[in-house]
């Protein structure tokens, strides 16, 4: 499942590249989180962009979840912590204030790992078994 990280507020693009620099050294992330940042489209008459957001790929709820621990502790460690917007499939999650808490991480990780509503069940391993 993808996961789109956005960060708000003025420097946004230092934000990203050091969240991004952040959990790409996380152990426990690295091993089950695919990164990538993505650059905004540029304006006209502009030669570059500016960073957009970062896309994370996580194998399931569990990778989800390191996922969060890390961005939580990214954000745990700036003197003035930016709000931290996460969206997958529609469902978005700002994170401000102190989101750290075990029940708000648990919530936020429900709220993202469900199946949005609009995607395709999936599919049987086996065709026989759908059958009655």
């Amino acid at each position: 499942m993808e996961i789109r990280i956005a960060v708000a507020g003025p420097g946004a693009d230092q934000a990203l590249t050091s969240l991004h620099r952040w959990v790409s050294q996380d152990r426990e992330s690295t091993r089950r989180v695919r990164l990538s940042l993505v650059a905004a489209s540029p304006r006209p008459g502009e030669m570059g962009a500016d960073l957009e957001a970062i896309s994370a790929v996580v194998s399931d709820v569990m990778a989800l979840g390191s996922l969060l621990v890390a961005v939580l502790s990214w954000r745990d460690s700036r003197p003035n912590p930016p709000a931290v917007r996460l969206e997958r499939g529609g469902v978005r999650v700002e994170l401000t204030g102190d989101a750290a808490d075990p029940e708000a991480v648990r919530r936020i990780v429900e709220a993202l790992g469900e199946q949005p509503a609009n995607a395709d069940p999936p599919a049987c391993p086996d065709d026989s078994a759908a059958r009655p």
